[in-house]
């Protein structure tokens, strides 16, 4: 019995850990403060951690804040799409970017993630607007698992 729950233990929450240590290294958020996770190779986030920017409800502050307002994927009412400040810098996870993380794939590592093929270790780049709308592949902490559709 105590053999069984050691090799339980051992499969379940060991070896998912130890994976992870081989994966891409990401900035989290712990305790109000960029931490490093699996050592990054890039420098911190540009924004506070505990933060994402609000997007404005308005159209005449969308437009004082340079966004653009109007229509976005299947909503019937307009929202604001606003450039983001971090857009093109490197990234391990969503939750760095004002935006969100977007791997660049080729078409037969989209076609795997279409399929539910493994996961891929890899960096982004946070998005040049917020919200995102589409079929994207969102890194986070350091991996691509499936394509997140968002309209």
């Amino acid at each position: 019995m105590m053999f069984r729950l050691l090799f339980v233990l051992l499969f379940s929450v060991l070896l998912p850990a130890s994976a992870w240590a081989a994966g891409v290294g990401y900035w989290a958020c712990s305790g109000g403060q960029w931490v490093e996770v699996h050592q990054p190779s890039y420098n911190r986030p540009l924004r506070d951690c505990m933060e994402k920017p609000p997007s404005p409800q308005s159209e005449a502050r969308c437009n004082a804040l340079g966004g653009a307002w109007g229509p976005l994927g299947l909503f019937p009412q307009p929202l604001c799409r606003m450039p983001a400040r971090d857009a093109g810098r490197i990234c391990g996870d969503a939750d760095e970017c004002d935006s969100i993380c977007l791997a660049t794939l080729s078409q037969a590592q989209s076609d795997r993630l279409r399929r539910g093929g493994s996961n891929l270790s890899t960096l982004g780049r946070c998005a040049p607007v917020y919200p995102v709308f589409g079929c994207i592949p969102v890194v986070e902490r350091g991996v691509v698992g499936r394509l997140l559709c968002l309209d």
